[in-house]
C-alpha cells in the first residue's frame, strides 16, 4: 500500500461523502434546528466530521483482507482476484488527472488550514501584547473605548473585554457578559467553529454559508442560556429555568446581543425574535429533560446501529467507485 494511494483514497472518499452530506443538510436542517441549541450544534459538527470518520474506518477495514472479503463483492482485475486493496493502474490520462487533482486538493486544504492557524496564532500573540491581565479578573482588558467582549484562541481560548465595556456596565452586567464568553471558552467553540469552517471549504458557497451560520447561531444561543442561567442562579441561590419578568429578559438578551457579538444593536423586531428563540429553547430543554431513561437508551442504540449500517453500506460502494475513477 503506497502512501500516495492512501492519501488519494482517503481524500477522494472524504470529499465524496462530504459533498453528499452537504446536499443532504438542507433536507435535515429543519429537524436539526428543532433540537436544543447544544444538541443541534453537536449534530451539525458530527455531520461535518462523519465523512472523515467513516472514510478512516472503512479504509481500516479494507486493509484487513479477512474483513475486506465480507464488505466488497468478489471481482478480478486480470490476474488479481480475491480481497485486495484498491486497484489503481492509472491507465488513462483522465484517471491520472483525477488522482493528481485529488492529491492537489489534499495539499491545498492542508496549506489553507496551516495558514489560518498561523494567522490565528499571530492574532492571539498581538492581543496579549496590547492587553493587560489582572490576576483578580478572569479576563484580559483591552484599552479601548469600544463596548465589546469576545473569546479568542483556538487551543487556549481567553476572554477579552474592552475598558469601555467595563466602565459602562454594572458589575452584574459585566459578570453576565463574562459568563457568555466563558461558555465559549470552556466549550472550545472557536475550535469547533474552525473545524466546521475547514470541513466545509469545498462545499458550494450557499450550502457552506448556511451551515456555518446555523452552527454559529446555535453556539451563541446555547451560551446566552448558559450565561442567563448562571447569573440568575448565582443571584437567587438556586438554579433558574426562566427570567422572572419579560422586561428583564429582554434587557438581558439585548445586553448579550450587543456586547457578545459583532452584530449591530438589535431593533425591536430582532429583539422580539431573539426573545422568542430563547423562550423556544427553554421549552426544548424541558422536553428533553422529560425523556425517560428507556427512550434515551433506545435512541442511543438506534444511533449506533444506524452508524454501523452506514459504514457497511459505504464500504460496499466506495471500493468500486474509487477503482472506477482510477480505471
Amino acid at each position: 500500500m503506497f502512501t500516495l494511494e492512501l492519501i488519494y483514497a482517503w481524500t477522494a472518499s472524504s470529499l465524496l461523502l462530504s459533498w453528499l452530506f452537504g446536499f443532504i443538510y438542507p433536507v435535515l436542517r429543519t429537524r436539526i434546528l428543532k433540537l436544543p441549541a447544544t444538541f443541534a450544534s453537536q449534530v451539525i459538527l458530527l455531520l461535518c466530521l462523519l465523512p472523515l470518520m467513516t472514510t478512516s474506518l472503512v479504509l481500516l477495514l479494507y486493509s484487513h483482507p479477512a474483513l475486506n472479503g465480507y464488505l466488497v463483492e468478489d471481482h478480478c482485475h486480470g490476474d488479481i482476484c480475491g480481497p485486495h486493496w484498491f486497484f489503481m493502474p492509472t491507465s488513462s490520462t483522465l484517471s491520472s488527472g483525477v488522482e493528481i487533482g485529488v492529491i492537489a486538493a489534499f495539499l491545498l486544504i492542508c496549506i489553507i488550514i496551516t495558514r489560518q492557524s498561523i494567522k490565528g496564532h499571530n492574532y492571539k500573540r498581538l492581543l496579549k501584547e496590547l492587553t493587560d491581565k489582572d490576576n483578580e479578573r478572569p479576563y484580559r482588558i483591552v484599552k479601548s473605548n469600544r463596548i465589546t467582549a469576545w473569546c479568542a484562541g483556538v487551543w487556549e481560548p481567553e476572554i477579552y473585554m474592552t475598558q469601555g465595556l467595563i466602565d459602562k456596565l454594572s458589575q452584574q452586567q459585566v459578570n453576565l457578559v463574562w459568563a457568555h464568553e466563558h461558555c465559549h471558552a470552556v466549550n472550545h467553540d472557536n475550535l469547533r467553529k474552525s473545524l466546521v469552517h475547514w470541513l466545509t471549504l469545498h462545499w458550494p458557497n450557499k450550502l457552506k454559508r448556511t451551515i456555518r451560520r446555523d452552527f454559529s447561531d446555535q453556539l451563541e444561543l446555547s451560551c446566552d442560556l448558559a450565561a442567563i442561567h448562571g447569573v440568575i442562579a448565582e443571584n437567587n441561590g438556586a438554579a433558574a429555568t426562566s427570567v422572572e419578568t419579560v422586561a428583564e429578559f429582554e434587557q438581558t438578551i439585548n445586553l448579550l446581543a450587543k456586547h457578545c457579538s459583532r452584530d449591530e444593536p438589535l431593533d425591536e423586531r430582532k429583539l422580539k425574535l431573539r426573545v422568542e428563540l430563547l423562550n423556544r429553547e427553554l421549552k426544548k430543554i424541558d422536553e428533553i429533560n422529560q425523556l425517560s431513561i428507556t427512550k434515551s437508551w433506545l435512541l442511543a442504540i438506534a444511533s449506533i446501529m444506524g452508524f454501523v449500517l452506514w459504514v457497511i453500506t459505504v464500504a460496499g460502494l466506495l471500493h468500486p467507485i474509487l477503482e472506477l475513477l482510477s480505471a
